[in-house]
C-alpha cells in the first residue's frame, strides 16, 4: 500500500523539481534561522553551546610593533561595557612615544599569594604573545556605589605583579601617580634590556639588529616624553643617558661618527638634570661625555676631538678629593691618563705620557673603601705600563722599560680574562711592546720570545668592531716585527718566514680597512724581512724581491 505524501513533503518535492537543490537548502536555512530565533534561550543553554559562542566572539591577540615599546591593556574585570579599559587606552594613545594595544582578555584578580603568582604568569604569557613591554590589568572595586579601579602593571620579569590602586576621577581621567608608575616601569624595562645587550656584546653574541631596534624604540619613547606623562627630572635624564650609551656603542661598533655625535647630544640633554657640581651623577655623566669624545677622536682622527675629551676629564677632576663624587673623580684619573697616552702616541711626545704617569700614580697611590681590587686596579696598571713604555722608548737608560714590564705583568695577573677579555688583550699587547723594545735594545732572546708570546696571547681575544679589526691588524704587525727580530738574532729562517706570513696577512687587512700609512709600514716590514731571509738562505732573488 502506497502512503500518501505529507504536505511538507509535497511542497519539498515540488520545489526540488521546479527550482532544484539550491531552493530546498535556502528554505531549510530560513527555517533553521527562524527556529534559532524563537528557541534561542533553550538552544544556548545546551551543553557546549556557551563555549562555542565565546570562541566565536573571541578577538585575536594583537601584536606589538617591535620598533616601539608596547603597553597592552587587558579587559578590566567587572568593567561592564569596557568603559575604564577604553579610558586607559584613550589616555595612553595621547602619549605618542609608545604603542597602546587592546587585549580582549581578562585576568582574574587573585585572593591569595598563590593566585597572585598564577595571575602574574598569565599576564607574562599574554605579554610574550603580544610582544608588548607592560600589561595593564585589574578589576573594579565598588564602594558605596562608586567604582574604583585597582590596576596592576606586569612586566616580563621575575616575581609577582605589584598591585597599585590608581584614582580615576570625574570627568574620567588617569591620575598623575599612574603616569609616574608607568614611566618608571618603562625605564626599568629599557634599562634591563640595555644591560643584557651590553652583556651579549661583551661576549660577541649581539645580533646585528638588536642594538638598532633598541635605539629606535628608546628614541621613539623620548621623542614624545613630557612631564604630563611622568617623564621629567631624573627619570628623563637616566633614559637619555641610556640612549646615549647605546648610540655610543653603535658608533664604536660601526665606526660611525654620526651615532657618537648623537650620543653626545643625549649626554648634553641629560646634564640639564645634573646641573649641580660636586655631584656623583654629574661626574659620572662627564666621564661618559669624555669617553664619547675619545670614541669620536678614534673615528675622526682629529686632534680637536681628543683635546675635548682631555678638557672634559680635567673639568671633572676640578671637583677635588673628599667629595661625594670621589669614586668618579678617581676613575676620571684613569680615563684622563688613557686620553693623554693617546695624545702622546699621536704626537710622539713623551712629556704628555709623563703627565699620564702622574695621573695613574695618583689614582693608585692609596686604597679606597670602594676599590674593586681587580678590574679597576688592572685597568690602572695597564695604562701606567703603557705610559712608562712610551717614555722608556725615548729614554737612554732602560729603567722605564723594565718598570713598564713589571707593571704590565702585574696588570695581566690582576685582570680576570673571563670578565674583561678586551682589557686583558690590550694589556698583553702593551706588555709585548715593552718586551720587544727592551729585547731589541739589549739583543735579549728571552725578552723577544716573551714579546712573541704576549702578542699571541693578545690575539686570542678578538673584537668584532671595525676599530678593533684595525687594532688586530696592528697587533699582527707587532707580532711580525717580534718574529723578525727574534729570527734575525737567532739566525733562524723559519721565524723570518713566520714574520712574512703574519705581516702579509696584516697587509691585506690594512688595505681592506683603508689605512694607507700602516699599509706602507707593513710593506716596508715585509721587504726588510725578505732581505733578511735572502741573506740567511744565501738567496739573492729574495733580497731583490721587494
Amino acid at each position: 500500500m502506497i502512503k500518501a505524501p505529507t504536505l511538507s513533503e509535497y511542497i519539498r518535492d515540488a520545489l526540488f523539481k521546479r527550482f532544484g537543490l539550491a531552493a530546498v537548502i535556502a528554505i531549510a536555512a530560513v527555517y533553521l534561522a527562524y527556529q534559532g530565533w524563537t528557541e534561542w534561550d533553550r538552544i544556548r543553554a545546551r551543553p557546549g553551546v556557551p563555549e562555542l559562542i565565546a570562541l566565536w566572539n573571541t578577538q585575536p591577540i594583537p601584536r606589538a610593533d617591535p620598533g616601539r615599546y608596547g603597553v597592552v591593556v587587558a579587559d578590566i574585570e567587572g568593567d561592564v561595557g569596557g568603559e575604564y579599559s577604553k579610558l586607559i587606552l584613550t589616555r595612553l594613545r595621547e602619549f605618542a612615544g609608545i604603542e597602546a594595544l587592546a587585549l580582549h582578555r581578562s585576568i582574574a584578580v587573585p585572593d591569595s599569594d598563590a593566585q597572585e603568582e598564577a595571575a602574574h604568569l598569565e599576564a607574562v604569557k599574554y605579554l610574550r604573545q603580544t610582544g608588548g613591554t607592560i600589561l595593564i590589568w585589574g578589576s573594579l572595586l565598588r564602594v558605596g556605589g562608586e567604582a574604583q579601579p585597582q590596576l596592576r602593571l606586569s612586566t616580563d620579569s621575575p616575581g609577582p605583579a605589584r598591585a597599585h590602586q590608581y584614582s580615576i576621577e570625574r570627568p574620567l581621567s588617569v591620575s598623575t601617580v599612574f603616569w609616574q608608575r608607568l614611566a618608571t616601569n618603562l625605564y626599568l624595562q629599557l634599562y634591563g634590556e640595555y644591560t643584557n645587550l651590553q652583556a651579549r656584546d661583551s661576549k660577541g653574541k649581539l645580533a646585528a639588529d638588536e642594538l638598532p631596534t633598541f635605539i629606535r624604540r628608546t628614541s621613539s619613547l623620548l621623542s614624545a616624553a613630557d612631564p604630563k606623562f611622568g617623564w621629567d627630572g631624573e627619570i628623563l635624564a637616566k633614559t637619555q643617558i641610556i640612549l646615549g650609551d647605546a648610540l655610543r656603542l653603535q658608533g664604536a661598533q660601526g665606526n660611525d661618527r654620526g651615532s657618537i655625535e648623537l650620543a653626545l647630544l643625549q649626554y648634553r640633554l641629560a646634564a640639564i638634570a645634573y646641573s649641580k657640581a660636586h655631584d656623583a651623577d654629574w661626574a659620572r655623566l662627564q666621564n661618559k661625555r669624555g669617553g664619547a669624545q675619545m670614541d669620536l677622536a678614534d673615528v675622526s682622527g682629529e686632534a680637536a676631538d681628543l683635546d675635548a675629551a682631555i678638557s672634559t676629564y680635567r673639568n671633572t677632576l676640578a671637583l677635588g678629593e673628599g667629595d661625594p663624587a670621589e669614586r668618579e673623580v678617581w676613575l676620571t684619573r684613569a680615563s684622563l691618563g688613557m686620553a693623554l697616552i693617546r695624545k702622546s702616541e699621536n704626537e710622539r711626545d713623551p712629556r704628555v705620557a709623563q703627565e699620564a704617569i702622574t695621573e695613574f700614580r695618583a689614582a693608585l697611590k692609596e686604597p679606597r673603601p670602594w676599590y674593586s681590587g681587580v678590574t679597576d686596579r688592572g685597568y690602572m696598571l695597564s695604562g701606567l705600563g703603557r705610559a712608562l713604555t712610551i717614555v722608556g722608548e725615548d729614554a737612554a737608560p732602560s729603567t722605564r722599560l723594565r718598570e713598564a714590564i713589571e707593571v704590565l705583568v702585574q696588570a695581566a695577573n690582576d685582570l680576570p680574562v673571563e670578565r674583561a677579555p678586551r682589557m686583558y688583550a690590550t694589556t698583553q699587547n702593551h706588555l709585548g711592546t715593552a718586551l720587544f723594545e727592551l729585547g731589541n735594545r739589549e739583543s735579549d732572546r728571552d725578552l723577544l720570545r716573551r714579546a712573541v708570546e704576549a702578542y699571541e696571547n693578545a690575539m686570542k681575544y678578538p673584537d668584532r668592531s671595525p676599530l678593533a679589526e684595525l687594532d688586530r691588524a696592528y697587533d699582527m704587525l707587532n707580532l711580525g716585527a717580534a718574529y723578525s727580530a727574534l729570527g734575525r738574532l737567532e739566525q733562524r729562517p723559519e721565524l723570518i718566514r713566520q714574520a712574512v706570513s703574519v705581516e702579509t696577512e696584516a697587509l691585506q687587512e690594512l688595505k681592506r680597512l683603508g689605512a694607507p700609512r700602516q699599509v706602507a709600514i707593513a710593506e716596508n716590514n715585509i721587504g726588510l724581512a725578505m732581505r733578511e731571509l735572502g741573506r740567511l738562505e744565501h738567496n739573492p732573488s729574495l733580497i731583490k724581491a721587494r
